[in-house]
């Protein structure tokens, strides 16, 4: 199967596409939104379209052929690397702007104090449960010593300890039940 040679209306649609993903890597604070939506893949690079730039839609064939022509040098290997780096905008891209490597240090710093604070206050939680559930078995074992005092002080505590087994409780405390 031979190739076609592509007309020179995409060979220039191509060359415009080049040069307009080369002008996003080097000045990401400009990219349309539109460009970068297209760069998403090979299949959505093909249907952009800018008048302005006097770039059409093309077949994926039609692109690689013509980007073999028209960007020099690599071709389509060179046009499909400038398309991936450009979708990446789109994941450094945050409210609008461009982060820099110290927007994301800083992030980085903030979401960190921010999970340390979630891991001090879980703690806490953890020393209040096993705080609650160690005075919860004192009161039992107190109820106990007292039941032989009064039968219905017996029978109530029967009854509770046959709904809120304690050892149930215990296990919950050394970890997820659900995990065992």
């Amino acid at each position: 199967m031979t190739k076609h040679a592509p007309i020179d209306k995409s060979v220039d649609s191509t060359r415009a596409l080049w040069l307009l993903l080369k002008a996003a890597i080097e000045q990401p604070g400009k990219v349309s939104e539109k460009l970068v939506a297209a760069c998403a893949t090979q299949a959505s690079i093909c249907l952009f379209q800018d008048p302005h730039n006097k770039i059409v839609r093309l077949s994926l064939n039609t692109l690689k052929n013509a980007a073999e022509i028209a960007v020099e040098p690599g071709g389509w290997k060179e046009l499909n690397s400038l398309r991936r780096k450009v979708a990446i905008l789109r994941l450094a891209n945050t409210h609008g702007r461009i982060r820099n490597g110290r927007g994301i240090r800083e992030e980085l710093k903030r979401k960190i104090k921010e999970n340390l604070e979630l891991v001090q206050r879980v703690q806490e939680l953890l020393r209040g449960r096993t705080l609650l559930l160690s005075a919860y078995m004192d009161t039992v074992e107190m109820l106990r010593t007292h039941a032989k005092l009064s039968p219905v002080l017996h029978e109530r505590l029967h009854e509770h300890e046959s709904i809120f087994n304690v050892r149930t409780l215990s296990k919950v405390e050394d970890g997820n039940d659900d995990e065992k």
